[in-house]
């Protein structure tokens, strides 16, 4: 008989999805052919995966629904192949709408404007910076929250803030 290797996941694309929502999520690893059907660690009646054409072996891509009534948190997912399961990765169920903008090299260290509510599902790329616009009122209450390492991603978020002039408002 001959020995298949086991599917690894090494990313999920986007790492978050809202509750209520259909998402397209692409999931990135090797010994992908043949993916059917996401695995995750929610409770039952949880999220639904639909299989979206061919997996490739680096590349499956699916149409995940998440029930509104799904809890918020940190969960477990893993692609089914006819191999078997694969490893698992964290990805977040927020009640946010996730916005996931484009990489794109030539627009590097250009602000990307955003609509508050918001969850960006952004991509960590090294010696990059990644920089977002909102517009808050006098007064308005805006908080933030990066969520990095809790999804096994190794790196040092810093957050900083500038008014509309370019000055330094906080940093942390």
């Amino acid at each position: 008989s001959q020995l298949c290797a086991a599917p690894t996941i090494e990313y999920v694309s986007p790492a978050v999805l809202q509750r209520g929502a259909v998402k397209r999520v692409e999931v990135h690893g090797t010994d992908l052919s043949g993916a059917f059907d996401l695995w995750m660690s929610l409770p039952t009646g949880g999220v639904r995966a639909k299989a979206i054409g061919a997996a490739t072996v680096d590349t499956a891509t699916f149409e995940v629904q998440v029930p509104a009534a799904a809890p918020l948190g940190l969960y477990a997912i893993r692609a089914a192949t006819p191999s078997g399961l694969s490893n698992a990765q964290i990805f977040l169920i927020d009640e946010l709408p996730v916005q996931q903008p484009s990489v794109d090299p030539s627009a590097e260290n250009k602000p990307i404007p955003l609509q508050l509510p918001a969850c960006v599902a952004g991509v960590c790329r090294e010696r990059t910076i990644d920089q977002y616009t909102i517009e808050v009122s006098a007064g308005q209450r805006v908080s933030f929250e990066v969520v990095g390492s809790r999804l096994g991603k190794d790196f040092d978020p810093l957050l900083t803030i500038h008014d509309r002039q370019g000055k330094l408002v906080a940093e942390g």
